[in-house]
């Protein structure tokens, strides 16, 4: 059970044994160990190539669902020129939907199983 005090954003929990490495301090008096707000794990060079790589897939993707006007364009010219312009944009409206909403049940279960189990789902 966790408490918030006034004391500089630190939180106060029940005393227990410390883990080797742990950044929270044991507060005497009060048989409680505080853990500053501010104090976290550096995760390292591993913790950098998963935020470059979630930036590299955001950039890619986000490119993507920008640049369906060029798309667009071309289907109205070449191969549904018979279609109307709002007929056609249903395509990428349909397909950043399937692209984002793919995160309702993706998100959940990349949290719950990890990526292996994840990847081997959308596999199939």
């Amino acid at each position: 059970m966790a408490d918030q005090t006034s004391n500089h954003g630190a939180i106060n929990e029940t005393a227990s044994p410390q883990k080797s490495g742990s950044l929270a301090s044991n507060d005497p008096e009060h048989g409680e160990k505080v853990v500053e707000a501010d104090d976290f794990p550096e995760g390292g060079a591993r913790a950098w190539a998963v935020a470059s790589a979630a930036g590299g897939i955001l950039f890619c993707t986000m490119g993507y669902i920008n640049t369906f006007g060029l798309y667009q364009e071309y289907y109205e010219s070449h191969q549904l020129h018979d279609q109307s312009p709002s007929t056609i944009s249903w395509i990428g409206s349909l397909q950043s939907f399937f692209l984002f909403g793919g995160a309702l049940v993706g998100g959940p279960l990349f949290d719950r199983y990890g990526a292996k189990v994840s990847c081997n789902i959308f596999i199939l």
